[in-house]
């Protein structure tokens, strides 16, 4: 509680805060590099919240200008592992995922639109290492998704590739063809990543950039990974 008597909250993350304040100026173009502290429920001494130091970059652009944002954002996420690396011998990509792609494989998998929060929800979970994949399965079926569908989503849930190689991939499996009402919205999510990547090329990202089918993916051991959403 303030002096003056007012509920206040300890900042979770960074990016809300932002997000709710060009939400209500109305602001159109920005873009804004943050390191500031942020707070987490455990407790330290049975007092305070958890501190930590978080880091954030957002761009706020019109759609005609989202290729350039994102490639910004890449070109950022390249000049900050190569100053975490260095010299040393990682193999280093960044793994691109988008929201609409996602969709679209929940929809072809049968997955009814109602459940697709809940799903992306388990997605995530499954991402960050958080459960396996047998278990996000369980749950999923809790949620009402049929084996069958849950069958078909396994085979993209490790898929990860070069644009051209996703591309091919989503074309044998017949997902541009099965529904007509996604032909539009592929095409156009593809279109989408492949000016990323152009405009990224003209921007100096050098590092090799991945789609990931299912939003996010597994980091592995053995190599660095960041994910862009």
């Amino acid at each position: 509680m303030a002096n003056g008597g007012e509920l206040v909250s300890a900042q979770y993350e960074l990016r809300y805060p932002f997000a709710r304040f060009v939400a209500r100026n109305g602001i159109v173009s920005l873009r804004r590099y943050c390191i500031d502290r942020v707070q987490r429920s455990f407790k330290v001494s049975g007092i305070h919240p958890k501190e930590s130091f978080e880091c954030a970059f957002d761009v706020v652009s019109s759609k005609r200008e989202l290729p350039e944002s994102s490639a910004r954002v890449l070109l950022v996420a390249q000049d900050v592992i190569q100053q975490v690396i260095q010299r040393r011998s990682h193999e280093v990509y960044i793994r691109l995922g988008h929201a609409d792609l996602v969709h679209i494989i929940l929809m072809y998998c049968g997955i009814d639109e109602q459940l697709h929060p809940q799903v992306l929800s388990l997605l995530k979970e499954w991402n960050t290492a958080r459960m396996m994949q047998d278990t996000l399965i369980e749950y999923m079926v809790e949620l009402g998704v049929s084996k069958s569908s849950t069958e078909i989503l396994k085979g993209f849930l490790s898929m990860d590739g070069p644009l051209e190689d996703v591309v091919t991939t989503l074309q044998n499996k017949g997902l541009s063809s099965r529904r007509r009402n996604m032909v539009g919205t592929l095409k156009a999510v593809l279109a989408h990543l492949m000016d990323i990547k152009e405009t990224s090329a003209i921007m100096g990202v050098k590092v090799r950039c991945s789609v990931v089918h299912c939003s996010l993916k597994r980091h592995s051991e053995k190599k660095t990974s960041s994910c862009l959403h």
